[in-house]
């Protein structure tokens, strides 16, 4: 079977082996030479794909005094944006946090996590228009076209989620029309959103299976993965937001209509797209950890491919725990907030009591959802065949006064002897670039290979898997009071090794996505539909401090607030929302300056 390798850098169509763009680069051919090509038309149509947005965790470049752009024609503006900004995780690098908390929240002209950009929208449109007379069979125009429209409602949707009500540009605009038609005014929220819906329910009906599809295309399911996806998202919009500037911002209808077609669409994806969620390890943690890394796994729907060689992302090169990789690591520290979101074992609450625990963090941690250790590295944990030290020691009851590295020799009260660093080896959390939490992100990271060079990660971004679709449909269900939510959420916890739900409730199920779709970058837009930021990002965040008391060899645990122990910030100006603008994005000046009918969205 052929495969598409989405890449920026590369467009390659493998047909009957050969390249076809060989000889001429995309961008110079004429249009007539491309539409009269059937290879060349599906070069744009692989060209198309690779604009498509898809997560911007694993970025493409770094901002070296400026903004890069991950392909997707998005200023990414830091890495892993979308995680640090949540309750995820921290940012150990102080730019990074500075720039996110100590500005009072998102102002106008601000770049971060905006998409606006309609060059993907213009080039669907023209696809679209111009694909009708190519010389293409005509089966494979209806099936082009049904991908491009896919594409296209992706791109909106993504649009919507960020502003509320957008242009909704359906042709090829020409520079030469009047300037009524060329500066469109902004759709409703629920135009866009119904628009959104209704395309992806008629192109799921044109879409092949995936046995007849290749690769890394949308199929039917894929359609019908980012409608569940959609749908629930109006529905969250509808019941918790509220309706402004004349239905720019907000939803008026019935909630649970768009409900019901989440649920509807999740049911199908469940029941008839062959999807299973992954169980090839007896080990419960490493099993979650190789969903991300063992692509095409039929737990899968659909994933962006990446290969090294240079056309791979620097996800390895920027998070990989500090003293190990080829580059800056330890960007993504898990807040201690994340940790206590997973259960024990048991089914029991995971929130410690640090202040009197006692022995190492592993014996405290052991009975953690295996998910947990599955995606976050903490001090002990063997990593690349040694254990990670991220501590600070004391020596009878002050800091121990070393050099940063210098190890000392001990003979404890026990009788045991024992090397120790006054900073350990991976960090603690105060020291330059390391975790300033306690912990470090294992999630997606490559054990394969630690030192991973910039631009050579291989690991595939995963859009869909089943495991969100099943807390779609436990979400809708519960919200239209259904039956299916406890099943649904309980599939993923046996799949886990966590106790099971006896009864459930919203707040299980909006927990239980928080773990199973940890640092996904879901976890920011729910907070945002749910309506719910104003409460959780406006908490301080902590991380945890191990602390080696000698000669006893025994540990005691700090509890700190990040903020206040942050380099370069001012711990009196915490993470900031502001509930009365911050569920949408600003437009920004050049927007709204080049098009006067945009209007910009409240209290900008």
């Amino acid at each position: 079977m052929k495969k598409l390798i989405f890449n920026i850098l590369l467009v390659s169509v493998l047909a009957s082996c050969s390249h076809i763009l060989d000889k001429t680069p995309l961008d110079i051919i004429s249009d007539e030479q491309v539409w009269n090509d059937p290879n060349l038309i599906r070069a744009n149509l692989v060209q198309i794909y690779s604009q498509a947005p898809t997560r911007r965790l694993f970025s493409y470049g770094f901002p070296w005094g400026g903004d890069w752009d991950d392909g997707n024609a998005e200023p990414a503006r830091e890495p892993g944006s979308y995680v640090v900004i949540s309750d995820e995780a921290m940012a150990s690098y102080s730019w990074v946090e500075s720039r996110i908390r100590n500005r009072g929240g998102v102002q106008r002209n601000d770049e971060f996590m905006k998409y606006w950009d309609y060059k993907i929208i213009r080039n669907c449109n023209e696809f679209l228009e111009k694909v009708t007379e190519g010389n293409i069979r005509e089966e494979d125009k209806d099936l082009y076209k049904a991908e491009v429209r896919f594409l296209r409602a992706f791109v909106y949707f993504e649009k919507v989620k960020r502003y509320g009500g957008v242009p909704l540009i359906l042709r090829p605009q020409s520079p030469d029309e009047p300037e009524e038609t060329l500066y469109p005014a902004r759709n409703t929220e629920q135009e866009v959103y119904d628009f959104i819906i209704d395309e992806l329910t008629e192109i799921s009906e044109l879409l092949p299976s995936p046995a007849d599809m290749e690769k890394g295309r949308a199929n039917k399911y894929v359609a019908l993965s980012l409608l569940s996806r959609v749908a629930l998202y109006a529905g969250s919009i509808a019941k918790y937001g509220q309706v402004q500037l004349n239905g720019l911002l907000g939803i008026g209808a019935d909630a649970n209509k768009y409900f019901q077609i989440s649920l509807d669409a999740s049911n199908k994806v469940i029941n008839e797209g062959g999807y299973v969620l992954y169980n090839n390890y007896e080990d419960k943690a490493e099993n979650y950890q190789r969903i991300f890394l063992d692509g095409g796994n039929p737990e899968i729907i659909f994933e962006r491919e990446f290969v090294g060689n240079g056309l791979g992302h620097n996800f390895d090169y920027f998070s990989v725990v500090q003293g190990y990789g080829s580059g800056w690591g330890s960007y993504l520290n898990p807040t201690l907030e994340m940790v206590e979101a997973y259960d024990m074992v048991d089914g029991s609450d995971g929130k410690i009591d640090w202040e009197n625990a006692s022995g190492t963090m592993e014996e405290i941690l052991a009975n953690k959802d295996p998910r947990f250790h599955g995606t976050v590295y903490f001090h002990g944990n063997f990593y690349s065949e040694e254990p990670l030290a991220i501590q600070i020691v004391e020596e009878d009851g002050n800091l121990l006064d070393t050099e940063p590295g210098e190890w000392r020799e001990w003979q404890t009260d026990k009788g045991e002897t024992k090397w120790v660093q006054n900073v350990g080896k991976n960090a603690f959390p105060f020291s330059g670039d390391g975790t300033k939490t306690g912990f470090y992100i294992k999630k997606f990271i490559n054990v394969s290979d630690f030192r991973v060079p910039f631009h050579q990660s291989p690991t595939n971004w995963v859009e869909f898997r089943l495991a969100e679709i099943l807390l779609n449909k436990a979400e809708a269900a519960q919200e239209l009071g259904q039956a299916g939510a406890l099943e649904a959420v309980n599939q993923l916890r046996d799949r886990a090794g966590v106790a099971l739900h006896t009864s459930i409730d919203m707040d299980k199920i909006r927990k239980e996505r928080q773990v199973e779709l940890a640092f996904e970058t879901h976890r920011i837009w729910d907070l945002i539909r749910w309506r719910e930021a104003e409460h959780v990002l406006n908490q301080e965040l902590h991380g945890v401090l191990p602390v080696l008391k000698m000669p006893e060899d025994e540990y005691r645990y700090q509890v700190y607030c990040c903020d206040a122990r942050e380099e370069g910030l001012d711990a009196s100006v915490p993470r900031f929302f502001n509930p009365d603008r911050m569920y949408y994005l600003p437009f920004g000046e050049s927007i709204v300056n080049n098009n006067p009918k945009i209007l910009e969205n409240p209290n900008y």
